[in-house]
């Protein structure tokens, strides 16, 4: 089972991910991608280099793999945590999430938020 959190707005996510397209702009709101979370929503504690992606638990029962994919063009989606890293081989998933987290940057908080709705 996928569970995703879902954050941040829809005009700073358009930016982002890129521009709606014209059905959209005759009124329909563009909705985030799912799970999307930002460093705005966020707060202080925010721990990437990236100001917004997709955060995602795959699992169940507050158990379950961590990952997080930065609002950039290459899209490599990162383990966040322990579970996540044993599976990236198999997954296609960068085992370093230190390498996108700023100088700091505390992961633990970020891993419990997605683990508390990973069900």
């Amino acid at each position: 089972m996928t569970v995703a959190l879902v954050f941040g707005g829809a005009l700073l996510l358009s930016t982002l991910f890129g521009r709606p397209s014209s059905s959209d702009r005759e009124g329909t709101a563009v909705a985030p991608p799912p799970g999307t979370i930002t460093q705005e929503a966020f707060g202080e504690d925010w721990p990437f280099v990236y100001s917004a992606g997709v955060l995602r638990c795959e699992g169940q029962d507050g158990f379950g793999a961590v990952t997080f994919t930065p609002a950039t063009a290459s899209a490599q989606t990162y383990a966040v945590n322990g579970v996540a890293r044993g599976q990236a081989a198999a997954r296609g998933w960068n085992d370093e999430p230190f390498s996108i987290v700023r100088d700091g940057g505390n992961i633990g908080p970020i891993i419990q938020r997605a683990l508390q709705d990973c069900r």
